[in-house]
């Protein structure tokens, strides 16, 4: 009797274990996401406050997660911050051209017209120089003291933003 029941209740196991998985994933993404959007909080109240209290095994775990998680956090931030921005400027731009009753330039109609588009090979560039960047950190810093090197490591990983700052700046000065 325990064979036949045993083998319906494993069945029925199986099929809701089945029917939650895209529950699951989805809360799970919706985890990541959010460890992701709090985590340069976490590493900032973590480098300012628990560093003088911390074992060289706790600093060390530290280290390894702001190389390794800090690209990524600085991606998702990238992305959410160019999302909303670029459709705040076009909202003031629509407003402002409606206002004033002017034409659109061409410059401002192709800005327009790529505002909702997708940027998935733009945004992996930016993950994947702020990965290099902060893993080139973490080798030229290795020897370093712990303050320097979290210094070193966060410039490596905000090294798209320094390109991007630096590039604007230059091409402002020409």
């Amino acid at each position: 009797m325990r064979g036949r029941a045993g083998a319906n209740f494993d069945q029925r196991a199986s099929d809701m274990r089945f029917l939650t998985a895209p529950l699951r994933f989805v809360w799970g993404m919706f985890v990541w996401a959010f460890v992701l959007l709090l985590s340069p909080f976490l590493f900032l109240g973590v480098l300012v406050f628990g560093i003088r209290s911390m074992s060289a095994d706790e600093i060390g775990l530290v280290k390894v997660l702001l190389v390794v998680l800090g690209p990524f956090a600085f991606d998702f931030w990238w992305i959410t911050i160019r999302h909303v921005s670029s459709r705040y400027k076009a909202k003031r731009l629509i407003a402002e051209r409606n206002e004033t009753g002017d034409d659109y330039s061409d410059a401002d109609m192709r800005f327009l017209e790529q505002v909702g588009k997708p940027r998935h090979l733009r945004n992996f560039a930016v993950l994947l120089v702020s990965f290099v960047g902060s893993v080139y950190a973490a080798h030229l810093f290795y020897g370093a003291g712990d303050q320097q090197f979290f210094v070193g490591v966060l410039a490596g990983i905000f090294s798209p933003a320094i390109i991007i700052a630096a590039y604007k700046l230059d091409l402002r000065f020409i």
